[in-house]
């Protein structure tokens, strides 16, 4: 067995916020306070050595690519990256995703392996639409969040102005639960906790806990009658408010309790202040993360069914349970190419029989699909114990056939690559020894085979136009690999011979290419035009459909009527609380639109798109 904890000691926790908001800069200062490291470091802490959607963090200097980018002024900074500590008994995995959320590959992946989603906001920048969404999509699916103000110890930070805003655009069940107190050269010296109160005295450089000063008190009183009465509102004990509303006493403990289950229930996210720099406030949200956030444990159990589609018996998180593997992403563990999750949609229509290989627009490579993949792939075990031997594997996704899952001895590791005998239920890990296209499916035992449902992903809209002084072929055997990992990127030949690599964007394109083995150019997408039913020339057309916020629908409509459109119309999602817009595009229109709608949008808009009858004309 390992040393890890059983699920109940385990905390999986992702970090989300927008760029230049400071998420790895709070790793790493959580990672320090936990290893008793001093604060301010002059390098971050080792981190798990590998990437999804990304490059890899800065453990090492990277090695030189023999195929440098071919998009100027390029370096790759973005990754999906794990750190682990232990904190109070409890081990606790932190998972960094992509600041650039263009990648929503790695974000995806990240959210599926936590249980819980730390949205980290600059005390400077604020809130950005995208991260709005993002947090939408958590309240949906009825993940526990809490949110963290950073980089207060710069100019113009302001923590109750954060504080107000995310309450006006995340909603009510935002509160904070501390206040910071500042020295008189402004420094951040302390917190006041509001649910206690306790005042948290970091003057020393370690938090000394007391009771707050009668000016303390007075400062925080309305404060902290908001968060009991947010805390309460929701109890299933609903004399707990009367009794407060009354006037009476109400044990510490049994506030500890409430505010933990409010947390965990998605009815409360407080709001903590980080300083990482000094590492005020690392030791209080550490607390939180191990009180208040969920053990895999304590999460619902996953809905299952077996491979024919009826129901199977929910999933809990048990390690005599059958045998459930969320194989999440097939991840990097080096300088090369970065992997993201699952085998693209063009894989899903193809026959079972050759639904593991990477695919050209509908045409199966000639990678075996029995060779063990290079790639590790990141899991999660959702019930019973992996083990490297004496299993007979297989792998599905709803309405497809098995898959045989490996061809030897499977190799296991912690989620920060450590070499360990089994994994067990609740933990996150990575997997060597399987088949290429494994992921975004579902691990069981042959005898017993078992499916998860995982969230659909958005299908590639951006073309990329590539030309290699290697050839085509040897083009197409370096992309292969990279595009039957990554489900946000797809290759196509196009009509005009032209090899295209459909990706999210510019950016997610630029880290597809970076470490390729080959030189590789891009060079113009050719939209020619294609033979019409009499023979004469038509120009080919897109159906493009644009999932967005209301409040940018009518910019959204602007942008697509100057791109020569046959018509235009919107419909509500109520849903969704979004506007969907609709119209069809001459190819030609469509080559920068995924840029130019998240310009437009802020990075909200989703684009969506598929072929169109083609129009008479020429483009």
């Amino acid at each position: 067995m390992t040393d890890v904890p059983a699920a109940g000691g385990l905390r999986h926790v992702v970090l989300v916020g927008h760029p230049g908001a400071g998420t790895t800069t709070l790793v790493d200062a959580l990672v320090r306070r936990a290893r008793g490291l001093a604060a301010a470091a002059t390098r971050p802490v080792a981190r798990a050595g590998w990437s999804v959607a990304g490059s890899l963090l800065p453990l090492r200097p990277p090695a030189p690519s023999p195929s440098p980018s071919p998009f100027p002024s390029h370096r790759p900074t973005t990754a999906l990256a794990a750190s682990r500590l232990d904190h109070r008994g409890t081990q606790v995995t932190l998972l960094d995703v992509p600041s650039d959320l263009e990648l929503t590959g790695a974000l995806a992946v990240g959210l599926r392996a936590a249980d819980a989603a730390l949205f980290v906001v600059s005390g400077i920048d604020g809130i950005s639409p995208r991260l709005v969404q993002l947090w939408e999509q958590c309240e949906s699916d009825e993940v526990p969040r809490a949110l963290v103000i950073t980089q207060l110890d710069q100019p113009r930070a302001e923590f109750d102005e954060s504080v107000a805003l995310c309450q006006r655009l995340l909603g009510e069940g935002v509160q904070p639960l501390q206040v910071p107190l500042h020295a008189e050269d402004d420094s951040i010296v302390g917190l006041i906790d509001l649910l206690g109160p306790h005042l948290h005295d970091w003057s020393s450089g370690e938090p000394a806990v007391r009771d707050p000063d009668l000016e303390h008190l007075q400062l925080v009183e309305g404060l902290h009658a908001d968060l009991v009465e947010a805390v309460l509102a929701g109890s299933e004990d609903e004399s707990l408010l009367d009794a407060y509303l009354d006037e009476e006493p109400l044990e510490p403990a049994v506030l500890a309790r409430e505010f933990t289950s409010a947390v965990r229930r998605g009815a409360l996210q407080p709001v903590l202040a980080v300083v990482p720099g000094s590492a005020v406030g690392t030791q209080e949200l550490l607390d939180l993360l191990v009180s208040a956030f969920p053990a895999p444990s304590d999460v619902p159990p996953a809905v299952l069914t077996h491979p024919d589609g009826s129901p199977a018996e929910a999933s809990r998180v048990d390690a005599t349970g059958p045998l459930v593997v969320e194989l999440l992403a097939a991840v990097d563990e080096g300088t090369g190419p970065p992997c993201v999750a699952a085998p693209p949609p063009s894989v899903a229509a193809t026959p079972p029989s050759v639904a593991t290989a990477p695919m050209i627009e509908g045409r199966p490579s000639s990678v075996a699909t029995t060779a063990p993949s290079d790639a590790p792939y990141l899991v999660r075990i959702r019930s019973g114990i992996l083990r490297p031997s004496d299993q007979a594997l297989v792998t599905a996704r709803p309405g497809a056939e098995l898959v045989a899952a490996h061809a030897a001895d499977l190799q296991l590791h912690d989620v920060v690559g450590r070499a360990v005998p089994v994994l067990v239920a609740g933990e996150l890990g990575l997997v060597h020894g399987l088949v290429p296209g494994q992921a975004w499916r579902t691990l069981s035992l042959a005898e017993e085979p078992l499916v998860l449902a995982f969230p659909a992903l958005p299908a590639p809209p951006h073309p990329t136009a590539l030309e290699s002084a290697a050839g085509p072929a040897a083009l197409l055997r370096a992309l292969m690999p990279v595009v039957g990992r990554d489900p946000t990127a797809r290759l196509e030949e196009s009509v005009a011979g032209q090899v295209l690599l459909w990706s999210l964007g510019e950016r997610h394109a630029r880290l597809l290419l970076t470490g390729l083995d080959v030189d590789v150019r891009v060079v113009p997408v050719s939209t020619p035009p294609v033979p019409g039913p009499d023979g004469s020339p038509h120009e080919p057309y897109s159906a493009i459909e644009v999932h967005v916020p209301p409040v940018y629908a009518r910019t959204v409509v602007s942008l697509l009527a100057s791109r020569r459109p046959r018509w235009t119309r919107t419909e509500a999602a109520p849903a969704e609380d979004l506007t969907v817009v609709l119209t069809e595009l001459p190819d030609a229109e469509t080559l920068d639109l995924s840029a130019a709608l998240a310009a437009a949008s802020y990075g909200t808009a989703l684009l969506l798109r598929s072929p169109a009858r083609p129009q008479p004309g020429t483009p």
